[in-house]
């Protein structure tokens, strides 16, 4: 009995001494999730029922705009033990993407998903009240903002940028990562012959003579030299120059180099390289604080009142503020206002989700004027097959009248002018030719087909006859090799004779806004008597109203621009605090 007693209490002390640890099991799940894009791949690894590891091992994301979640979605799901963690502003889809991911791998390990969804409470932490000084705050890090900052810097200016996203770049850093430009030392190591003069006078046609001639003139005139600034100040361009699209006379777009497998990301070149170059400069950049008021004394902008994540009150005292917070286009009142025939469910919002109007705000504590044209960065494309965008579709295009309205081969920012002024957001895309993409589009709802064209109508609401007559007309043209109602060339004048037919909505999207803030040509914001707000500068979308009308010109146009008043602008304002 003794020696019983004796081995029984060694196995006790043996378990006794074992930690959880050491008696879990641990295990590794690979899983491939889905965020902005196929492929999002995770290594996730457990100890038992605990999450100890969540690794992002490959992902097609777009580079810049995920990294915030990438970095901070893992590390939250490890230190709670719980997939119910918030997202990260501004790469909502990556996160939920990450979250998905490791709850496909709790599943696979065989574990309880319910087991790993506790609510996460938030520790309230004591905020603080802070005072900074600055010669130059800027209110905003878009392509616009950072050009300020940089400028201001680089005349001796002590800089503060605050960004309330959690990455600089704002809506540039979402772009292809291309800029127009002319004379750039590109240009001249390519020969090409386009002129400043070529380039403005593009800008000037395409906004009706509307734009300021003066201000088209100076982002022209400095678009060569901007694109040199920029690689002086470390960003890499591609030794390439190309035309917008083939309709197009003159070649001026310029483009990042490096992010070729992130085509939707690359102007994270334009505007990583300038966040590095600011901070490098002795600048500093504070992320997740939005400037949230003015300071004016005796009629004088003195700072910025802004608040970060954490709650904390900053009161940034400054010789002079430049705001540069983009625009309007993710704000439902803003959008009521100066975009009413996109908004209840019209159109969608695909820009930045920073683009509040807060810069507008600001102004209007400081009676500044405004200036708008009810225009966006408009587009219609189909998903996912992209139609509507570039030069792939050069078929039938049809309003929801069923009437057919352009050539379809013009440049595609020019079918939303003229859609505004037929009053539709929509188009659909008439054909009898097919792909995987169009099917694809057919699943999602995006597209339908049917066997006649009055089927196929009556599928997408549209008048049977009115459509057939069109598609009527359209035939007749295309076998008469002439299309005497748009003058498309005949070569794309192809008959839609089925036996299947399709119609392909083209969505309409938003990615950014026009007008706001009215300065003077070297960023001085002006109140509603046209006189200078002494201290206060604007840059960027939050003051493009000078700048564009009704037509966006196509893709770099606004890079361009912003750049080259975002540069005028913190220059001014530096020379302002000497």
């Amino acid at each position: 009995m003794k020696k019983f007693l004796s081995i029984l209490m060694v196995l006790l002390l043996i378990v006794g001494c074992s930690s959880p640890a050491e008696s879990a099991e641990t295990k590794t799940v690979a899983v491939t999730s889905s965020g902005q894009s196929e492929g999002l791949e995770l290594e996730v690894t457990f100890e038992g029922n605990e999450i100890r590891e969540v690794r992002v091992v490959e992902h097609q994301e777009t580079e810049g705009i995920s990294d915030p979640a990438i970095d901070a979605i893992p590390k939250a799901i490890v230190e709670h033990n719980s997939i119910a963690v918030d997202v990260v502003s501004g790469a909502t889809i990556t996160s939920l993407g990450i979250i998905e991911g490791v709850k496909l791998a709790i599943e696979q390990a065989g574990l309880n998903v319910a087991d790993f969804e506790t609510e996460v409470s938030k520790e309230p932490s004591e905020s603080k009240v802070t005072t900074l000084d600055a010669d130059v705050v800027v209110v905003g890090a878009g392509i616009g903002g950072l050009a300020a900052g940089l400028e201001a810097a680089l005349n001796g200016a002590k800089v503060i940028v605050l960004e309330k996203m959690p990455m600089t770049g704002g809506s540039t850093m979402m772009s292809g990562g291309l800029i127009l430009a002319a004379e750039s030392s590109i240009s001249e190591t390519l020969g090409n012959t386009e002129t400043w003069e070529d380039l403005a006078n593009y800008w000037y046609e395409v906004s009706e003579e509307q734009a300021d001639k003066d201000f088209i003139d100076l982002a022209a005139r400095t678009s060569g030299e901007n694109i040199d600034w920029m690689i002086e100040n470390g960003v890499d361009m591609k030794e390439e120059i190309t035309k917008l699209h083939s309709s197009h006379e003159f070649a001026f777009g310029h483009r990042t180099a490096g992010f070729d497998d992130v085509p939707a990301g690359g102007g994270v070149g334009f505007t990583q390289p300038l966040t590095d170059k600011i901070v490098e400069l002795g600048g500093e950049v504070l992320l997740q604080t939005p400037g949230q008021e003015l300071i004016i004394e005796d009629d004088k902008v003195v700072g910025v009142k802004a608040t970060n994540n954490n709650g904390d009150d900053i009161t940034i005292n400054a010789k002079a503020v430049v705001i540069a917070t983009g625009g309007f286009a993710a704000s439902d009142e803003y959008m009521k206002e100066h975009m009413p025939y996109l908004t209840a469910g019209s159109a969608a919002h695909n820009g930045n989700t920073g683009n509040t109007g807060d810069g507008l705000t600001m102004g209007e504590q400081a009676d500044a004027k405004m200036l708008f044209h009810d225009s966006g960065i408009n587009l219609g494309t189909n998903y996912p097959t992209y139609y509507g965008y570039g030069e792939e579709y050069t078929g039938l295009y049809v309003t929801p009248d069923g009437e057919r309205f352009m050539n379809e081969t013009e440049f595609h920012f020019v079918r939303t002018r003229k859609l505004m002024d037929l009053g539709f957001n929509d188009v659909w895309a008439i054909t009898d030719q097919t792909n995987d993409r169009v099917e694809a589009s057919v699943e999602a709802g995006q597209a339908f087909k049917a066997d006649s064209l009055e089927e196929l109508a009556e599928l997408v609401g549209i008048d049977a006859t009115a459509l057939t007559e069109t598609v009527t007309q359209y035939n007749a043209l295309s076998e008469a090799g002439e299309d005497t109602d748009f003058n498309k060339d005949a070569q794309y004048m192809q008959a839609v004779e089925g036996p299947t037919y399709y119609a392909l909505k083209l969505f309409m999207g938003n990615s950014g806004s026009i007008g706001g803030l009215v300065t003077t040509i070297d960023g001085e914001v002006l109140n509603n008597n046209d006189e200078i707000i002494e201290g206060l500068y604007a840059a960027g979308e939050v003051a493009s109203g000078q700048l564009m009308y009704k037509e966006y010109p196509g893709s770099g146009s606004a890079i361009a621009m912003y750049l080259a008043f975002g540069r005028q602008a913190g220059r001014a304002a530096a020379d302002y605090v000497k």
